[in-house]
């Protein structure tokens, strides 16, 4: 909390100086301070951070980047997603980059990039990436959704209805009734 109130313009070049250095749960606490601050400044390390951290920092860090981020991060959001050592790290990595991507001036435009991480990935990954692209929206996200009712795989069907049912634009509509008609 008293790094929150520190009005000093050089925390943040303070904090950033101390980051690498520090153990692991002084490294989560900078990070979470980062981010209580908003310090857009820090995006970069806080990225690297979600990369090369304890399982602590990582998942702060995602949590983090998810409140200063921009589109400019949603790649690596989208590697961390594919790399992601626990359940936990993949929900936080497919919030931030549903967050970065939504704040950005054109978010469709990253939807393309999470639908093509999912060839070839993992079930579990494969979730996430859908979750996210449909919390994004547009075209491309909706038929992606579309696709992901008739996966083989019931997490993924499962997926894919929950999240076409919270899509924000009325093209979904027509979907959820024509699949509540058949059940």
């Amino acid at each position: 909390e008293s790094l929150n109130r520190l009005s000093d313009p050089k925390v943040r070049e303070t904090l950033l100086r101390c980051l690498p250095e520090a153990g692991p749960a002084m490294q989560a606490e900078i990070v979470r301070a980062l981010g209580m601050r908003r310090e857009t400044g820090a995006v970069a390390a806080l990225v690297k951070m979600a990369d090369d951290g304890s399982d602590a920092t990582r998942l702060t860090a995602l949590k983090s980047l998810a409140m200063l981020g921009d589109g400019k991060i949603a790649g690596d959001l989208t590697g961390r997603i594919l790399k992601a050592a626990t359940a936990a790290e993949r929900d936080a990595a497919e919030q931030a980059l549903s967050a970065v991507c939504l704040r950005s001036e054109k978010p469709f435009t990253f939807v393309s990039l999470i639908l093509d991480a999912m060839n070839g990935a993992a079930v579990p990954v494969r979730v996430a990436l859908l979750r996210a692209a449909g919390r994004i929206g547009g075209p491309d996200a909706l038929k992606a959704l579309r696709e992901g009712i008739v996966d083989k795989e019931e997490t993924v069907r499962d997926a894919a209805l929950r999240t076409m049912a919270d899509y924000g634009e009325t093209e979904a509509a027509s979907d959820l009734l024509k699949l509540a008609a058949e059940k």
